[in-house]
């Protein structure tokens, strides 16, 4: 939901266009009632500000100058506050956020229930193509990220993602990291990868852990972390590609261009 920016100046003319609308109708109406009831002028003015008050006339009566002010001061001041609490949940509703919400508390309690299930710490492209691969053997899994917009795409897509760092111990246990099968380190830091494994471990030291690695002298620190597995992602793919090459090709992860195999065939 759009914000919508005025001008102070011009808010401050609403306000006091506003304020003399208010004072102008309280004492218009003031003389009609005291005109009609044959009251005084004071005592028409009393009913007709107890009317847009909402004020007792006789608090109003009994009370000193500065007292009538501070009860005309509270009584509008507390509706105003009313109305703006209540536009600020309208928006709050209209914009979405309370469905985020919502969501984010649905799959914490699912995930903390859950058991034997896998939690994947990075949700970007590894991530992402890891957690395809396991829903699509059946695995019950949830993604870890501390991106917002990377949760609310995943969500999106189907699956269980919840807003938080992978290394914060409270993140992992809303994953459900007691009860876990297995975690998957795929973030793309290696520094957070070994912090997650750590964390990890400390809270449940039965998890199968695997890991990313970009650089090969912290694959030997991973390991000793407590992963089990640890996987680079370049060395695997110069692996593939040399497969691909030799002819040795996985269909299902090889992106061909059309003209370039028309040529081919061509030969």
């Amino acid at each position: 939901m759009g914000k919508i920016t005025i001008p102070a100046s011009k808010m401050l003319q609403r306000l006091s266009v506003g304020l003399i609308a208010l004072a102008l109708l309280i004492v218009i109406s003031g003389l009609i009632i005291a005109s009609d009831k044959g009251l005084t002028r004071e005592d028409g003015m009393m009913t007709s500000l107890s009317i847009a008050t909402h004020i007792e006339p006789e608090t109003l009566e009994n009370s000193h100058l500065a007292s009538k002010v501070m009860y005309v001061f509270l009584s509008f001041a507390g509706e105003v506050l009313a109305f703006y609490v209540f536009y600020i949940f309208i928006e709050f509703i209209l914009s979405g956020e309370m469905n985020k919400k919502l969501g984010g508390v649905k799959d914490i309690t699912l995930m903390r229930n859950s058991k034997n299930h896998y939690i994947v710490c990075g949700g970007g492209r590894v991530g992402e193509h890891l957690a395809e691969k396991l829903k699509s053997k059946g695995k019950k899994l949830v993604i870890l990220d501390k991106d917002e917009l990377r949760v609310s795409s995943l969500k999106h897509k189907g699956y269980h993602a919840i807003l938080g760092s992978a290394n914060d111990e409270l993140a992992l246990k809303n994953a459900g990291v007691m009860n876990a099968h297995a975690l998957a380190a795929v973030i793309g830091d290696d520094g957070d990868n070994l912090l997650t494994i750590l964390t990890a471990k400390e809270l449940n030291p039965e998890l199968s852990i695997a890991a990313r690695a970009n650089d090969e002298n912290i694959v030997s620190k991973l390991k000793h972390a407590g992963a089990e597995i640890v996987i680079l992602p370049e060395v695997v793919g110069g692996m593939k590609l040399a497969d691909a090459i030799l002819g040795d090709i996985d269909h299902g992860h090889v992106i061909h261009h059309p003209e370039n195999s028309k040529k081919k065939k061509s030969k």
